[in-house]
């Protein structure tokens, strides 16, 4: 998988969330987590494809690109690339499989890191967290897909998806998405998220009022797969 021009992804476009009450009603808040499953269920069709995917990077790769990215099973980037989450700076999670699917990539410690920052790190540093598989120039990005894919191809294509399938199913992915669809429908209420897309399309530093939200700890921290973790 690959983006065209300047970068891989920037990401959703703020201004869609304009088109949203247009699309949901006035009252569309109410609808995030419908509207965060079907983007989850988009990118989950991605992730549960047997055969093996890879996104080469290039540029940048933030937000819902990042969550894209995340969900191929192999991540290839150019020298110099960006990559990012920068959703806590608009008052709001990664939710389509971003907190979920980073924190199985490079661990608890370092996805709280870079989603509680928002911080952008290059394809180097992502490399050594482990999440990017390998950084190549940008000259010879393709030669080294291809050599990826030349090693890949040299297996038996029903082990490769078998292994897949075990390797994912390691991981209880759908409880995540579940928590994430959760907490997004509880923060997109409040007034932090609309200061914060505000001060990122007018390029200034957000002013966050709001604080905790009263239900932004879920009856059962823990929910159970397949559970609805508002109780």
């Amino acid at each position: 998988m690959r983006g065209n021009g300047k970068g891989f992804s920037a990401g959703i476009d703020l201004n869609a969330f304009f088109e949203l009450p247009a699309a949901y009603g006035p009252d569309w808040q109410r609808h995030m987590r419908e509207i965060t499953e079907e983007f989850q269920a988009l990118l989950n069709s991605l992730a549960q494809v047997e055969l093996p995917t890879i996104a080469v990077l290039h540029g940048f790769a933030l937000g819902l690109g990042l969550e894209l990215a995340l969900a191929c099973d192999l991540r290839l980037a150019a020298e110099g690339a960006l990559l990012g989450l920068p959703e806590a700076r608009l008052g709001i999670v990664p939710d389509v499989g971003g907190s979920t699917r980073l924190a199985q990539a490079v661990g608890l410690v370092r996805a709280k890191e870079l989603i509680f920052t928002g911080r952008q790190i290059d394809a180097a540093l992502a490399e050594r967290w482990g999440l990017v598989n390998q950084v190549a120039p940008a000259d010879q990005l393709d030669a080294a897909l291809d050599g990826l894919l030349a090693e890949i191809t040299q297996c038996a294509p029903l082990a490769v998806g078998m292994a897949k399938r075990l390797l994912n199913g390691m991981f209880d992915t759908p409880r995540g998405l579940a928590l994430e669809g959760w907490a997004q429908s509880q923060l997109i209420a409040t007034q932090d998220f609309g200061e914060g897309v505000q001060a990122m399309l007018q390029r200034r530093p957000a002013q966050f009022q709001t604080g905790l939200h009263p239900r932004i700890s879920p009856p059962d921290s823990t929910p159970r797969s397949g559970a609805d973790p508002r109780g």
